[in-house]
């Protein structure tokens, strides 16, 4: 293995400069993926290289290279490309030094399978897919990435990083009906191979919901109480809702700081939703973000009041508020910009059946296949559930959760008692930096009043 530290060059050049970090990475990374018994990507691909990214008078500089000899010319250049900013007015809040190693290999190293296994496990569950009659299209997929990252800044900081993260979906498709119904099942985690054999075991999910799927009839689109699932409840706190309250966003729009203003009471009593590590395996579970600041439990909506937003070293200084952890960069061709880790809904203490007894006609949402969010968000779903009289009947299929965010939060009623976490194969795609290792989830949440759209 390289030792990045090795190639770390005298930085007396940076001596006069308000800010600098330099990452250094090596990452090897092993892809495949088969639709049916097709391979539509067999790929192995080593990445070595670093960024430097500098902070001078005011100005931003950041130079990317994958030649990891030459790294004293692309200090100079960043800091050269900063110098020449015009009327720079950026600043960064500090913090204290930090020496650290983190090492999370899992208990089967990629490293140690041959690309023969990956790729014979891959066929192997298309294969399971499509020996269910119901199922006629089976599309899986796999990939790890080992890396190495080396990453220190201006004070004094030196964060070193031995990761496997390991990835994978198993998707089945019937046109039984003559048009596609789908399933699947997902998982990212910072753990070896067996990420990929514990994945397999989901396969009868993927059937049972396939069958269910066929029963349904079309949703009606309409008004209705709904309880969305963990998953779905998970994408409405990532996509609507997290992205919000990424600092960027917000500050340099006059309008959204005013709309995002701390202390502001954005949603009911019932929700209340977080950012940060969770001391698991999952995707978005980091112990430091790519400017090196500890990563922490950052409290976004406590009883639907705004306390926190998300923030880089930059936006944090800018709006005078605390650091979060989350200046998160996908690779090395990237400056870290503010991403989320895990967000996620927190639970109260109501049992599922409790909340489906509150609703006389309404519906039970659950899965996502997708969609878009923001203060307008639409999101797919993969199945609903009627609740007719407290009880749930049959199945509906073709739906969709359409809504204004704030409308949403206020129409909030309830949360059950337990979250589940959720990391996709896809990851966090803003601003073109994907898929970026995130985690999601929450428990099921009720909402008066949702519009659907169905067919």
């Amino acid at each position: 293995m390289i030792k990045l530290k090795e190639y770390i060059p005298d930085l007396k050049v940076l001596s006069d400069v308000e800010y600098y970090d330099i990452r250094l990475e090596r990452r090897f990374i092993t892809t495949v993926i088969y639709h049916n018994d097709e391979p539509r990507e067999i790929s192995e691909v080593v990445q070595n290289g670093g960024c430097v990214r500098v902070l001078f008078n005011g100005g931003w500089g950041f130079s990317s290279f994958t030649n990891l000899d030459n790294l004293t010319d692309k200090v100079s250049e960043a800091k050269s490309l900063a110098s020449n900013v015009f009327n720079g007015r950026s600043k960064i809040l500090s913090d204290d030094k930090k020496d650290v190693k983190i090492t999370r290999l899992g208990d089967k190293n990629p490293a140690d399978i041959s690309l023969a296994d990956k790729i014979s496990l891959v066929k192997e569950a298309g294969n399971r897919l499509r020996a269910n009659d119901n199922i006629d299209i089976s599309n899986v997929g796999y990939s790890d990435v080992l890396r190495q990252v080396v990453l220190i800044n201006k004070f004094g900081t030196l964060i070193e990083r031995d990761e496997v993260l390991t990835r994978g979906f198993v998707k089945g498709i019937s046109m039984k009906t003559g048009e596609p119904l789908s399933s699947s099942r997902q998982a990212n985690c910072w753990r070896g191979f067996e990420v990929f054999e514990e994945l397999m075991d989901k396969i009868p999910e993927v059937e049972e919901e396939i069958d269910y799927l066929l029963k349904a009839e079309n949703a009606k689109g309409g008004c209705y109480d709904v309880i969305i699932d963990p998953l779905l409840s998970g994408v409405f706190a990532h996509e609507s809702f997290g992205h919000t309250s990424e600092a960027d966003f917000i500050y340099k729009d006059d309008r959204m700081k005013e709309i995002l203003k701390l202390g502001r009471k954005l949603g009911s009593d019932a929700i209340s939703i977080v950012d940060g590590p969770i001391n698991s395996d999952i995707a978005g579970d980091i112990q430091y973000d790519d400017e090196g600041v500890k990563a922490e439990e950052t409290v976004l909506l406590d009883k639907g009041v705004l306390v926190n937003h998300l923030h880089s070293r930059e936006t944090a200084k800018m709006m005078g508020e605390k650091l979060t952890g989350n200046a998160r960069a996908l690779n090395f061709y990237y400056p870290p910009i503010v991403r989320m880790t895990n967000t996620y809904i927190k639970p109260s203490k109501a049992k599922l059946d409790e909340l489906i007894k509150e609703v006389s006609d309404g519906l039970l949402i659950k899965g996502s296949q997708g969609g878009m969010g923001g203060e307008m968000f639409t999101f797919s779903a993969v199945l609903g559930i009627k609740i007719e009289d407290g009880k749930l009947t049959s199945p509906v299929k073709n739906l969709t959760l359409t809504g204004n965010l704030f409308t949403t939060l206020r129409n909030i009623k309830a949360v059950s008692d337990e979250v589940k976490m959720f990391s996709s194969w896809l990851g966090c795609g803003k601003n073109e930096q994907g898929p970026l290792p995130v985690g999601l989830g929450g428990p099921y949440v009720m909402i008066k009043d949702a519009l659907i759209g169905g067919r």
